[in-house]
């Protein structure tokens, strides 16, 4: 029974320091875990900033979209009150609306009210380039 006590003795040392290796092994591992987690935090945080920003920019997009459309639409129904024989071809290229910008820019110079709505549209817009 003497004869093993020296050796249990460092048996028992043995596991103690095998012990503390994992545990700072895993402690270790945990903090490199903890800052992968941090940056993809990070990163998601980033991520959702920049949704919420093109959100705010399609919504402007839209806006300006929609401006656009009625400004046509009161472009279509101006020309349709000035020649109600004249019917209006849809174009792919926006020629159908030159006359019209023709018609508003001729108004704008006489000083006529109705041709200050469509005055921000270029003609270039709807000419074949």
């Amino acid at each position: 029974m003497w004869q093993g006590f020296p050796l249990q003795g460092s048996h028992v040392l043995k596991i103690v320091v095998f012990t503390r290796m994992q545990t700072r092994w895993r402690s270790k591992l945990a903090k490199k875990e903890l800052r992968k987690r941090r940056a993809e935090a990070r990163e998601s945080g980033k991520l959702l900033q920049d949704k919420q920003a093109l959100e705010h920019r399609l919504k402007e997009m839209q806006a300006i979209l929609e401006t656009v459309q009625n400004q046509r639409n009161e472009l279509k129904q101006l020309y349709k009150v000035r020649h109600p024989t004249y019917t209006l071809q849809p174009s792919a290229s926006g020629k159908a609306l030159l006359p019209l910008l023709l018609l508003a820019q001729q108004q704008e110079k006489r000083g006529s009210p109705a041709g200050r709505t469509m005055s921000k549209i270029p003609i270039s817009c709807c000419t074949s380039q």
